[in-house]
């Protein structure tokens, strides 16, 4: 029987009795490649925390892989927003994805041969594993980004989840990243938040419209007009050939 990935019933939650999200009821299948957008403050990445277990609703339930998130922590890969590493610190490529194998009672520095390879093979997928003894200040913004992916799938997760992957790349290196996760697709469910509609209509198959309220959409229903609705004003969407819906786009982003 396939399990539903992420499974969020009735769900509410505030943040000093102001509402950030409300009466959520969210399934995402097994499989599934889902882009969670929306505007800035409307709760993504509210949404994204309830998924993990790093808050609580106020009400309602959610389950991740058919567990509370904190019993299915360990089979879920997270890539944070933000990702803070002082590129001066003297840390290698291999020594950053091995934390992606910490677990209690693992210091850091003592990680099994197992650890090791897992560490390998999430940088091979990401295609970056002749670069472990590097040091990571030594990357472009792209391929530290592939370091952060490879760091989550360390962990050998059946969920992958990522909060603005994206951020600060340009377009063609973000491009690369979404079919890098098209690709991790194949074998585990994936999940990312972002505030860059444009490069949704890819690899993407599912669309979470949040907004305080959440709607789902097949990403082929992604419309301008929808976009629209959803973020309150003007928005371009640029298709993943870098065509408009609307024509006017700037340096192939939507505003």
């Amino acid at each position: 029987m396939t399990v539903t990935a992420i499974d969020i019933s009735d769900v509410s939650f505030s943040y000093d009795g102001l509402p950030v999200l409300e009466n959520v009821n969210l399934r995402i299948e097994a499989g599934d490649f889902v882009c969670v957008v929306g505007p800035n403050g409307g709760g993504k990445t509210t949404l994204l925390k309830l998924m993990l277990g790093l808050l609580q609703p106020g009400e309602g339930k959610v389950s991740v892989l058919g567990q509370p998130p904190h019993q299915a922590c360990r089979q879920v890969g997270y890539m944070p927003q933000y990702s803070l590493h002082d590129l001066r610190f003297p840390v290698n490529v291999l020594d950053v994805v091995l934390m992606g194998r910490l677990r209690p009672g693992l210091r850091f520095g003592r990680y099994s041969q197992a650890d090791r390879q897992a560490a390998m093979d999430a940088l091979d997928a990401v295609e970056i594993a002749d670069m472990h003894n590097q040091p990571l200040a030594a990357l472009s913004g792209g391929q530290r980004q592939r370091v952060m992916i490879a760091r989550a799938l360390a962990a050998e997760p059946k969920l992958l989840m990522l909060d603005e992957p994206t951020n600060n790349l340009d377009i063609r290196i973000g491009e690369e990243l979404y079919e890098l996760l098209g690709e991790l697709n194949r074998r585990m469910t994936v999940v990312v938040v972002s505030h860059d509609v444009g490069f949704a209509p890819g690899r993407v198959k599912t669309i979470v419209c949040v907004n305080r309220f959440v709607k789902v959409h097949p990403t082929a229903e992604l419309t301008a007009e929808l976009l629209r609705e959803v973020y309150g004003g003007d928005i371009r969407l640029v298709q993943h050939s870098h065509d408009c819906i609307e024509r006017g786009c700037e340096g192939g982003r939507h505003k």
